[in-house]
């Protein structure tokens, strides 16, 4: 294991990865507990770091592995069924999926770099995803503004 790849993975994935939970739990009207979607959020990245380096693994399994616990956690954790917590979760992960690319494509035009140089800029690599993270868990704050939180949400 890389520890500089870990943690260039790690610094933008957690905050990434609470940004989609959060995402998730707004849409679903749950309120946002930050103490547990935080830590959610670490072993959510650290697991999805574990995952992509097994060799042999197909590219973005972790994503799926991903979604999959993230969705049985909010359904057996709230009160939001099953079948929502899939839609709510699917929603999050897919605006992660538009921003990813869409925030890849301003930094390489304003910085004016080629993208296999702006790739291998850790630095600049790290802040594209806190940017990421910041619009996630901004989308999240958001979003409680317009679905009101319900305060029983939380089964725990």
């Amino acid at each position: 294991m890389n520890w500089n790849d870990f943690w260039l993975f790690l610094i933008p994935g957690v905050p990434e990865v609470a940004g989609v939970i959060a995402l998730s739990l707004a849409l679903g009207a749950v309120p946002l507990r930050w103490g547990r979607i935080i830590p959610a959020g670490l072993v959510m990245a650290v697991l999805f770091y574990a995952i992509r380096i097994l060799p042999g693994v197909p590219l973005f399994t972790h994503m799926v592995v991903g979604l999959l616990i993230v969705v049985f956690i909010i359904a057996k954790t709230t009160k939001v069924p099953l079948s929502k917590s899939f839609i709510i979760v699917f929603t999050s992960m897919a605006l992660l999926a538009i921003l990813e690319p869409v925030i890849f494509e301003v930094f390489t035009w304003v910085s004016g770099m080629s993208a296999e140089a702006f790739s291998s800029n850790n630095l600049l690599w790290l802040f594209s995803g806190l940017l990421q993270a910041f619009f996630m868990i901004l989308a999240a704050i958001i979003t409680t503004r317009y679905i009101k939180p319900d305060r029983e949400a939380w089964k725990l």
